[in-house]
């Protein structure tokens, strides 16, 4: 199905971009999102989480001035062993990575990525799709072949995120390439949008960049690596033909009647949403509902939920068709204004004023109240996307909407989302940045949702090494790999959580994302550097984890401890 771009805005507004050098990519992905809306301990009015980002202050910001790049996008000041000297030394890496990759051997799995002989061992059922089964008392995922599958997957296996804005900031740039020319494929569609590291790819060998030579590349690579699945933001046409397990989304940002200013959350409420997500589903569902290779559907990513509570009651009806059928609500329970005065502790002279007028939550019945419309809200979003989903696919699985860090912290809240998912997704996802696995959190969604699986579905470490940071930083690239490694093989010994999808596949530009513009994040995300040169020690972290990964899902070994490395990450 062809997911659009979700255009740059406050927190990605959704819009279509086309954009004609990377077409065959775009066609089928949506841009990743930011670093979620506050770490662990956010908290903010009516016992609902503040949406504010808690990120490190960069020592070099681009809005600041003095971050310069080298010709290679490098950043200028930053010392390291692998740093690029020069054209040469791009050119000797396809020696060197012919050599590297090479010598790794990716783990025995089957074509699916489970674990082979494992069908007949415990029983598991062949149903030709990917399911939820019960293995020995705990929650795993099933491969369409009947092997049990734990998704090790990449986020962003495209170079989507390399690409920064260059009007504005032209000065910090040791060189940049016409726009016509032999870099032009390394442009975005603009001579204001260059990716370093497409030209440095350009550079090592010698060919024009195409994306589908690129994934392909990639899917090899991160194979040998131990990772079995394509997770988000990465393209699902290149996913089917090369055979790979991925996670489409639903595209249900295409609807535009459902957009709320300022609120990102899909408002089922407004009018003909139903009818409008049954003729998208019955256009783009049919084609996909017997590709064996697709895990199953995300409804969408990082949605504001946990600001339902509060923002709601200050909108317009005549502008959020949420604030409208919560007016609905509350006139349908209170009956006279005089009651609904009472409860919430109000004012107002007839219930037409509720409409427009922003209503104050004075009381504990009105923070009540508003519980009782967010698991509305909830019940009704996601029970009509299932109803109508299994109408048209009956075969793959839901797999909820990653959810935001800060709603996953906030007890009131994720118990809320927790209850309605439960009721309605196969299994829950949730991007979950932290320097340790919040086992409380996470037990507490599995138990609320009534045992539905969870997939961690963004997480992430960085390093300042080579002059970039991140939200969450190691303090070198061995501690990196020893977090990795704690991360996933707790997760996996759980016994209801099914995957672990790495957020991403490639560091971030140095002078920041093209589409946040000077503003854009920055972060050592990636598996490998703008110089396409991989982290070898932390992927040696990485494979070392995922060669047993299956030993942790079945129990059979302790997962790798590293607490002092946690407790330094700030």
């Amino acid at each position: 199905m062809i997911l659009p771009f979700k255009f740059p805005g406050a927190r990605f507004s959704t819009g279509i971009v086309v954009l004609a050098a990377i077409t065959a990519a775009a066609a089928m992905l949506t841009s990743p999102p930011g670093f979620p809306g506050g770490l662990p301990g956010a908290g903010g009015p009516a016992g609902v989480p503040a949406d504010e980002k808690q990120q490190p202050a960069k020592s070099e910001s681009p809005a600041a001035g003095p971050l310069r790049v080298d010709r290679f996008g490098q950043v200028a000041s930053a010392k390291f062993q692998e740093k690029v000297a020069g054209e040469e030394a791009l050119k000797k890496d396809r020696e060197a990575d012919e050599a590297y990759y090479g010598s790794l051997q990716a783990p025995d799995w089957d074509a699916y990525g489970g674990l082979k002989g494992s069908g007949e061992t415990y029983g598991l059922k062949a149903t030709g799709y990917y399911h939820v089964e019960t293995l020995q008392g705990r929650k795993v995922l099933v491969t369409p072949l009947g092997t049990l599958y734990f998704s090790l997957g990449v986020n962003g296996i495209t170079v989507n995120d390399t690409y920064t804005q260059l009007k504005g900031q032209e000065d910090r740039f040791e060189w940049l390439p016409p726009y016509e020319g032999e870099y032009r494929s390394a442009f975005l569609n603009t001579k204001d949008t260059f990716s370093f590291y497409v030209a440095n790819r350009i550079r090592k060998t010698g060919q024009t960049y195409t994306s589908r030579e690129f994934y392909q590349e990639s899917i090899s690579r991160i194979r040998k690596w131990g990772f079995n699945s394509a997770g988000g933001w990465s393209p699902a046409n290149y996913s089917t033909e090369f055979k790979v397990p991925h996670f489409p989304f639903l595209p249900l940002s295409e609807i535009t009647e459902a957009k709320v200013d300022g609120l990102k959350i899909f408002d089922i409420f407004a009018e003909g949403a139903e009818a409008r997500i049954n003729a998208l589903f019955a256009k783009t569902l049919p084609q996909n509902k017997n590709n064996p290779y697709i895990v199953g559907y995300f409804l969408g990513n990082e949605s504001d939920y946990h600001r339902i509570i509060n923002d709601v009651p200050k909108l317009k009806a005549s502008q959020a068709p949420s604030k409208r059928k919560l007016v609905e609500v509350l006139i349908a329970k209170y009956g006279t204004i005089d009651k609904f005065n009472t409860a919430w502790k109000a004012g107002y002279s007839s219930f037409d004023r509720l409409y427009e007028e922003p209503l104050a939550l004075s009381s504990s019945q009105a923070i009540s109240d508003m519980d009782a419309f967010l698991e509305l809200y909830l019940d009704t979003y996601y029970g009509t996307v299932e109803r109508l989903f299994r109408k048209y696919d009956p075969n793959h699985l839901l797999l909820g909407d990653r959810w935001l860090t800060t709603p996953s912290n906030h007890p009131k809240v994720r118990g809320i989302l927790a209850k309605t998912a439960g009721k309605h997704m196969d299994v829950i996802s949730i991007n979950h940045y932290s320097p340790q696995l919040d086992r409380t959190m996470l037990q507490d969604v599995y138990e609320k949702s009534g045992g539905r699986p969870v997939l961690l579905t963004e997480f992430a470490f960085g390093t300042r090494e080579q002059g970039l940071s991140a939200p969450l930083l190691a303090s070198s690239e061995a501690e990196r790999a020893r977090l990795y490694r704690a991360y996933v093989e707790e997760a996996a010994s759980l016994g209801f959580v099914v995957g672990t999808h790495w957020f991403s596949y490639l560091d971030q530009p140095a002078t920041g994302r093209w589409f946040e513009g000077l503003q854009g994040e920055s972060y050592n995300f990636g598996l490998l550097n703008v110089a396409d040169r991989p982290y070898k020690t932390f992927l040696s972290g990485v494979t070392e984890t995922h060669k047993s990964i299956y030993d942790m899902v079945l129990g059979k070994k302790a997962p790798f401890r590293t607490t002092e490395a946690a407790v330094r990450l700030k």
